[in-house]
């Protein structure tokens, strides 16, 4: 089992006492993805509200679009964190995301508006790859699944807040604009907080990096043909690249029609949106660390397959008994095997086997990811306009199932040897 040791026994103070620029990493990612999450509630009602659009695949479009730009750039941007100071490709991602708000408001048609969400894109392209290493980078081998529990537990907490954002602050004020201006004030925030411990961030990864022996700077061809030359590891990596692209696909299709099932089969309106999904971001948030701490004792690799058969058997009591009600089983159910898989899933991405090019195995791992979910959406709302309400819900527990037997087979420790990190 490739557990953590030692840092399981730690408390969530004690290990941000350890390892301090967690925090400030912490911190920026709540508030950015905040932002990126706002979205995904705002686009169905909007679209519908202010363009009045009459197809929905238009709602798909906006998301996929975002993830478009952004799946294009990100090896290239994990491939420059390699090479150049990941701080500042963070900072830079931050930066844009400060403006898209505003253009997002004052985009006069759904077309201008999936554009300027394609430019948001090219911003997180160099958001998530940086933050995920420099997670990865500032921490020991053996603290690495903590340390991407406590940023699945920031990505939740940004997730509950960002999706309930939009409906809430509209509900309240009765306009979207409001929405937009706190999007780019998270960015602010956020852009601020990195500027300001960018210094400090970029020494305490190229101390640790040091430490763990892994600093070493060397070509990409170089690193590559050492990763190439173990099957273990680069065996690994392809499950990995398979796993990613099948998982975000099937999830995806779900992104606008779980809000368009929420107002066509539930008729909630988005002030019932956002008390609706906050209170599942509270459960889900409430177990992230527990579960985080669960997949520290199971492993890694047992961690994904467990996630992967969970999220699977939910949906898909949901697509077979066709109630109501089981959209909060699928709800609560994926948001646990969110919180017990995906921490774990980022330490095997990152893993110190191939840290030399930990940027670039990240920006290809995630922008296979990004390739489902460029498709997902879409497909999911074609799912849902011939094939019913419960289609998509269906769709995406027979891709987990996959998923789940694809890990069950191909995901297996790699047995260290000597001199690894």
């Amino acid at each position: 089992m490739d557990s953590i040791g030692k840092s399981k026994n730690l408390s969530i103070r004690e290990f941000f006492a350890k390892y301090p620029t967690l925090f400030v990493l912490a911190i920026v990612t709540v508030m950015a993805n905040m932002c990126y999450t706002t979205v995904i509630s705002l686009v169905p009602y909007y679209f519908r509200g202010n363009f009045a659009i009459k197809n929905d695949v238009l709602i798909g479009l906006a998301i996929s679009g975002f993830v478009a730009a952004e799946t294009c750039l990100k090896p290239f941007a994990g491939a420059m964190g390699d090479r150049f100071r990941r701080t500042n490709l963070l900072n830079a991602g931050l930066f844009i995301g400060i403006f898209t708000p505003i253009l997002l408001g004052h985009a006069r048609n759904p077309y201008e508006f999936i554009l300027v969400r394609m430019i948001d894109g090219l911003g997180a392209a160099l958001v998530w790859p940086a933050m995920i290493a420099l997670m990865a980078d500032t921490t020991d081998e053996k603290d690495r699944a903590t340390a991407m529990s406590i940023f699945t537990m920031c990505l939740m907490a940004g997730m509950g807040a960002g999706v309930t954002m939009s409906p809430f602050l509209k509900a309240l004020f009765g306009t979207y604009s409001y929405v937009f201006g706190m999007m780019s004030v998270l960015m602010v925030a956020g852009f601020t907080v990195m500027f300001v411990f960018n210094k400090r961030v970029a020494s305490a990864a190229k101390k640790q990096l040091r430490q763990n022996g892994q600093f070493e700077r060397v070509s990409f061809r170089q690193n590559l043909k050492k990763l190439m030359s173990t099957p273990v590891i680069y065996t690994q990596i392809v499950v990995l690249v398979i796993l990613a692209f099948l998982q975000m696909f099937g999830t995806s299709m779900l992104t606008p029609t779980v809000f368009l099932f929420a107002a066509d089969v539930l008729h909630w309106r988005e002030k019932h949106v956002w008390r609706g999904f906050l209170v599942a971001a509270i459960i889900v948030a409430a177990i992230a660390i527990p579960a985080g701490r669960l997949a520290d004792r199971i492993g890694k690799e047992n961690s994904v397959k467990i996630s992967m058969a969970l999220a699977a058997a939910c949906l898909m009591t949901m697509a077979i008994v066709k109630e109501p009600w089981t959209l909060a089983l699928a709800v609560i159910g994926y948001g646990i095997s969110f919180v017990i898989g995906a921490p774990s899933w980022m330490a095997l991405v990152t893993r110190g086997e191939w840290s030399g090019m930990r940027g670039a195995v990240l920006g290809v791992v995630t922008a296979f990811q990004g390739a489902g979910v460029i498709i997902g959406p879409t497909a999911g709302t074609l799912i849902w306009n011939h094939f019913g309400h419960y289609g998509p819900f269906g769709a995406c527990a027979s891709f987990l199932t996959v998923c789940a037997i694809v890990s069950l087979i191909g995901l297996r420790p790699i047995r260290k040897s000597p001199g690894s990190a």
